[in-house]
């Protein structure tokens, strides 16, 4: 396979046409597949793959199909039968098995500084994925991009143009932290915020209250356009994804992204996280995130350290961590000198699936991705599996 490097994102999209891919194994709902005429299955039969690994991270093995209970809609499904497949499965066969990985690293998430850190965790992360695996890489805004190749050493050349591109927040008088911003702007009453940054006696010509509003909302402002660019990038990633039939494996590389975990609260995404949902389900695509920790301990305030450190690693984490477990994927914290093992569990998980043969009524499928649970009666397992499941 012809390995091309390009220093623009965009050319990816060229990876739906002409590009053979592998289905990559992995703890996901990959979605409904028809069983097609000649099977031995009734014709309301889906297929559904899922993952079950243990606290290690380490494939469940031995399951059963009454070991698991499916759930579409909120309707219990019967489950026909449970295969466990290594690597790929027999849609693979063309390819040997081989995974697929494709390894999104968003730059705009860790400023210039934070390059050299950045980059030896994504190129350690490469080292630990299986040496027959086809790795692609892409980076936002801009920076390296390769199609998918089993050259790993070429991906790790390619990385090392990357730079990063965080936009800086203007250092203001309070140090506002991205966790302080969501917490003020989303109380009710901000009075107590206020006395903490301005002190306890708030006099009506004291106009340190009116500052530190206007500090939060300007903060607000550019975590929101970073969030929202962010989000929109990947919508449109995992939509062109949906052009390689097979499933896939996504690992998205980031310092973090500050996301309201509430509707209407800042920074407001929109219906990104619900496009992007729907995108990554009809993709067959499981989704994962390699949180690049503390890379923005001291970039939030334009170089001051917040004054909350620790909120804000969970901020930057929370979201990403939330939308891993729906999408049949999961977050791992790494950060720079870190221990190997760390960054090796993606690649233990995605090393076998469970494809579930499940009796699911035509009826009960919309155009639109419908709502799936996947539990397994298995002591200290988790299941990787989406909430979602496809549509028609």
């Amino acid at each position: 396979m012809a390995m091309t490097v390009h220093e623009e994102a965009r050319p990816i999209a060229r990876w739906g046409r002409g590009v053979c891919v592998c289905v990559a194994a992995l703890a996901l709902v990959c979605g409904v597949r028809p069983v097609t005429a000649g099977a031995q299955a009734p014709a309301s039969t889906v297929t559904i793959d899922v993952q079950v690994v243990d606290r290690e991270g380490r494939p469940v093995a031995g399951l059963a199909a009454d070991a698991f209970n499916v759930e579409v809609n909120g309707r219990r499904r019967r489950v026909l039968e449970a295969r466990q497949l290594e690597g790929n499965g027999p849609e693979a066969a063309a390819l040997e098995g081989r995974r697929v990985y494709f390894l999104a690293v968003d730059a705009s998430t860790f400023g210039a500084g934070a390059t050299r850190d950045a980059l030896d965790m994504v190129t350690t992360f490469v080292r630990t994925l299986p040496e027959d695996s086809l790795v692609g890489l892409v980076s936002f805004p801009s920076g390296p991009a390769v199609e998918p190749t089993p050259d790993h050493e070429a991906v790790m050349t390619a990385l090392q143009s990357l730079a990063g591109q965080r936009q800086a927040i203007r250092g203001g008088r309070f140090g506002l932290g991205p966790s302080e911003v969501m917490d003020y702007l989303a109380a009710t009453d901000r009075v107590e915020i206020a006395r903490r940054h301005c002190g306890a006696e708030l006099s009506e010509d004291n106009a340190c209250p009116q500052l530190l509003e206007q500090e939060a909302n300007a903060t607000v402002n550019v975590l929101e356009a970073q969030a929202r660019a962010t989000l929109g990038w990947l919508v449109d990633f995992a939509t062109r994804l949906q052009e390689i039939p097979g499933r896939k494996v996504l690992v998205v590389a980031s310092a973090g992204l500050p996301v309201a975990a509430r509707s209407g609260a800042r920074p407001d995404v929109g219906s990104l996280q619900t496009q992007l949902a729907e995108a990554v389900t009809r993709a067959d695509v499981a989704f994962y995130t390699l949180l690049l920790d503390r890379l923005q301990d001291a970039e939030e305030t334009g170089g001051r350290p917040s004054s909350n450190a620790s909120a804000d690693r969970e901020t930057l984490g929370r979201w990403f961590d939330q939308f891993s477990a729906s999408m049949g994927g999961g977050l791992m914290r790494v950060q720079a000198a870190q221990d190997l093992d760390a960054y090796a569990r993606i690649a233990r998980e995605t090393t076998s699936f469970y494809q579930l043969t499940v009796d699911v009524p035509a009826a009960d499928l919309a155009d639109r991705p419908q709502r799936l649970r996947v539990r397994v009666d298995a002591r200290g397992s988790t299941v990787r599996a989406r909430t979602l499941v496809k549509g028609k």
